[in-house]
C-alpha cells in the first residue's frame, strides 16, 4: 500500500532530522535510543546505507555479529559508493569469527510467524520452540513477525527462549480503509485464480458499501499485516540466502505471505497448519457463502502450491489427504510436543490435602468453556457422589 513514503521533500527532512537526533545520542552513548532511532529510519528508508551502516556498527559494538553481517552484506549488495571498501573489510573480518562461519554453514529458512513472542498463549509454543532448536538441525532462522499487533495474551519471558543472534525482523499492522478494497480483491483473486468466483466476492463486497469489514478480510484480519510484509520483505531481505521459506498458521493469512513468495522466488515452501482451516469445527462457515468458497479455493490452491505440509495429528493429516486429494507423500506430522528445559526447576510437591484438584491446561475461546464440566461436578454434588467442600 502507498504510505506516500516517497515524497522527496519529506524525506530530506526526516533525514536530517534523523543526523541530527543520532548525532546527540551517539554521543550520550545511549545505543538503545540510536538503535530504536535507526529502525523508525529504516521504515521511511529501508535502503539507506548511511543508516545501515551505522546499525550494523552497533550491532558489532554489542557483540551481535550476525545481525551486523546480515546487514554488512546487505550494504554489499546496493551500495557502490565510497563506503564499500570499509564494507568488504568488515565483512572480511566477521567471515573470521567462529560464530560466523557456523552461521555460513547452516541453511537459511525464512519463518513467517505473526504469532511469536511478545505474542503468548499456546499457538505461539510450537514456532517458538522450533526457532530455539534449528540451528542443532543445521538450519538458521530468520523470523519476520509483527511489530505492533492485534493479538492478546502477551508473554515477555518468552522473548528469553530465542537464541541470541537470531535475526527477528518485525513488520507494522495497518488499519485499511474502503479505498484500498481493490488491493485486497486483486490479492485473493491472484490465489483464486478463478475469475468468475472472484468477481462474485466482488460484486458482493460492493454491495456492504460501509460495512465492507465484514467480508474484506477473508483469511482473517491480519491479511492487512500480510500486505505490508510482502510490500517491504524484499527491501529487508536477500532471498538468494535463503533456502527454505516455512509459513504457520493461524493466522492463515501467514500462508497468504507463502504463497506470493513463493510464486515470486521460487524457494522450497513448507505450510504448518496448526489447525485446519475451513474443516476447523469452531468456523461453523455456512457453504454457500462467497467467504467460504473464497476461503475453500484459497486453501486448495495453498495446499497445492505448497511443496510440503504440516499438520499437528494423524486425524488432520488424514482430512487433508482425503478432502483435498494430496499425495500422501506431501502431508507430515508433526505433534505438539513439550521442552524439557521447561520442566527442569520444577520441584515435586509431595504435600497432599484433601482437596480433588482438576486442571485445565489449555485456552478457552470460540465454543470451549467449561459449562458442561460445571453442569456434570454440581450434578454428582447433587446426587451426594461428591462433597462439595473437597
Amino acid at each position: 500500500m502507498n504510505k506516500n513514503f516517497n515524497d522527496k521533500t519529506k524525506l530530506t527532512v526526516h533525514r536530517k532530522e534523523l543526523k541530527d537526533k543520532l548525532k546527540i545520542l551517539i554521543e550520550g552513548s545511549n545505543l538503545d535510543e540510536v538503535c530504536n532511532m535507526l529502525y523508525e529510519g529504516l521504515k521511511v528508508d529501508p535502503l539507506n546505507v548511511n543508516l545501515l551502516y551505522v546499525l550494523a556498527n552497533l550491532y558489532e559494538i554489542q557483540n551481535e555479529y550476525i545481525n551486523a553481517y546480515v546487514l554488512y552484506k546487505k550494504i554489499s549488495c546496493i551500495s557502490r559508493d565510497k563506503m564499500m571498501e570499509m564494507v568488504k573489510y568488515k565483512i572480511s573480518r566477521c567471515e573470521d569469527i567462529e560464530k560466523i562461519k557456523k552461521y555460513n554453514r547452516r541453511k537459511k529458512v525464512l519463518i513467517i510467524a505473526y504469532i511469536f513472542p511478545p505474542i503468548g498463549g499456546s499457538g505461539v509454543q510450537r514456532t517458538l520452540k522450533f526457532v530455539k532448536y534449528l540451528r542443532e538441525f543445521n538450519y538458521e532462522p530468520v523470523i519476520v513477525t509483527v511489530l505492533n499487533w492485534k493479538f492478546t495474551p502477551e508473554d515477555h519471558t518468552l522473548l528469553c527462549e530465542i537464541p541470541k543472534d537470531i535475526q527477528v525482523i518485525r513488520i507494522e499492522e495497518t488499519d485499511i480503509d474502503n479505498k484500498y478494497y481493490k488491493d485486497f480483491v486483486d490479492l485473493y483473486g491472484g490465489i483464486v485464480k478463478d475469475d468468475y468466483l472472484t468477481r462474485q466476492y466482488e460484486i458482493e463486497l460492493l454491495k456492504l458499501q460501509n460495512n465492507f469489514k465484514n467480508l474484506i478480510f477473508v483469511t482473517d484480519i491480519n491479511v492487512t499485516w500480510a500486505v505490508e510484509v510482502m510490500d517491504k520483505i524484499g527491501d529487508i531481505i536477500d532471498f538468494d540466502d535463503i533456502d527454505l521459506v516455512y509459513s504457520t498458521s493461524g493466522p492463515y493469512s501467514d500462508h497468504i505471505i507463502g504463497y506470493y513468495l513463493k510464486e515470486k522466488y521460487k524457494k522450497p515452501w513448507i505450510a504448518d497448519f496448526r489447525d485446519e482451516w475451513t474443516n476447523n469445527p469452531y468456523f461453523d462457515l455456512d457453504k454457500q457463502s462467497i467467504l467460504y468458497k473464497m476461503q475453500r479455493k484459497m486453501e486448495n490452491n495453498i495446499l497445492r502450491c505448497s511443496d510440503k505440509i504440516l499438520t499437528v495429528s494423524e486425524i488432520s493429516r488424514g482430512n487433508y489427504i482425503n478432502e483435498f486429494n494430496l499425495a500422501e507423500s506431501k502431508v507430515k506430522t508433526i505433534t505438539n510436543g513439550y521442552d524439557e528445559d521447561d520442566f527442569k526447576s520444577i520441584r515435586e510437591n509431595k504435600n497432599r490435602n484433601d482437596k480433588f484438584t482438576v486442571i485445565f491446561n489449555g485456552s478457552l475461546y470460540l465454543e470451549i468453556n467449561p459449562y458442561y464440566f460445571i453442569i456434570a461436578v454440581n450434578q454428582l454434588i447433587q446426587e451426594k457422589k461428591i462433597h462439595r467442600k473437597k
